[in-house]
């Protein structure tokens, strides 16, 4: 699963699902709000629909933290972004 995994981050197709995520988070970490541009990381909430994921399935980090968002005990709801800067 590793080898289709990286072909599959590496195909035309993730890259453009990415880049919807980048705008809809506007370059910023959806958990706090830091702008990273295009720095930033995708965060799978689950794995429910691997390779056939939705903008609703992934969450847009900074590298601070998505290793957090990866923890069992972890949930969005837990964070708090800023609404306005």
């Amino acid at each position: 699963m590793v080898d289709n995994y990286r072909e599959y981050i590496n195909s035309d197709e993730w890259k453009a699902l990415r880049k919807e995520l980048i705008i809809r988070a506007e370059g910023c970490c959806e958990l706090c709000g830091e702008y990273v541009g295009q720095r930033g990381e995708a965060h799978h909430d689950d794995y429910d629909n691997l390779f056939n994921e939705t903008l609703e399935d992934l969450t847009y980090c900074c590298e601070e933290c998505h290793p957090q968002s990866n923890r069992v005990d972890w949930h969005i709801s837990q964070w708090r972004v800023p609404q306005e800067i």
